[in-house]
């Protein structure tokens, strides 16, 4: 059960940051096309964003403090 939980809050981590972080909430494209692609960049820009903080071991709230946070 817990197991259940933990993957649930970890779908849960992974919207809020795709929706504080790569703007995923803020399309306003009118066709279906279009809202598939500005979905589908947000999130691989949340991947690039993720994979970044982790060789860096950076956390989430130290880069939302710091803008990007993230080194070149």
């Amino acid at each position: 059960m817990t197991v259940v939980i933990e993957a649930g809050w970890s779908v849960e981590i992974y919207y809020r940051e795709v929706k504080q972080t790569c703007g995923i909430e803020r399309c306003q494209a009118r066709t279906s096309r279009t809202q598939n692609n500005h979905i589908f960049l947000a999130i691989s820009a949340w991947f690039e964003q993720y994979k970044r903080r982790v060789s860096q071991k950076m956390s989430f709230y130290l880069i939302s403090k710091n803008g990007s946070g993230l080194k070149p």
